[in-house]
């Protein structure tokens, strides 16, 4: 019996050599559509990837603006700047600050800063204590929920005495 041999099909070698070839060249043309520039930047598809996952901006988190020193507390929808790094160690040395661009602070409305509060036990007058200042507060300190940071701390006479004396905070200061 002779065996007829069929022309219809390659060899399987030749077959696997091909299908390389192509996966090779799609492989190619998708590497380059990747990195085809496509907008006036010259950004590809492979550097449009956002470096840092999006932020859920929640009540209680800290803000910094790119550039800014001043600490923001989100509070009741508003943003409360934290008055000295001794107020953000005291009460907020926890918390990570996020630092976001400075547009995105300015969509929230801003409300009374956070000061630590300080008074002698035998005065009704109310002091902020800031870089070693005491500072007379006669703005209205009656917030519609205050938390820890804005409890006012009875301190020694003495120790107040012995503060040198800074602008008030009024109003219009803050």
């Amino acid at each position: 019996m002779i065996e007829q041999q069929s022309n219809t099909s390659p060899p399987t070698e030749a077959r696997s050599g091909r299908n390389l070839a192509q996966i090779l060249v799609i492989l190619i043309v998708l590497l380059v559509l990747v990195n085809v520039p496509l907008n006036a930047a010259g950004f590809g598809l492979a550097q449009l990837k956002p470096d840092d996952p999006p932020l859920l901006m929640r009540e209680g988190m800290l803000f910094q603006a790119q550039g800014s020193a001043d600490v923001y507390l989100l509070e009741n929808h508003s943003l409360r700047r934290i008055s000295t790094l001794e107020v953000q160690r005291r009460y907020f040395q926890a918390r990570t600050v996020h630092v976001v661009e400075a547009g995105v602070l300015a969509q929230f409305a801003q409300s009374r800063p956070i000061h630590h509060l300080i008074r002698c036990l035998d005065s009704p007058q109310v002091y902020a204590l800031e870089n070693g200042q005491k500072r007379l507060v006669t703005a209205d300190l009656s917030p519609d929920s205050a938390g820890p940071w804005d409890r006012v701390r009875p301190v020694s006479c003495s120790f107040l005495n012995g503060l040198s004396e800074g602008n008030p905070i009024t109003e219009e200061a803050e």
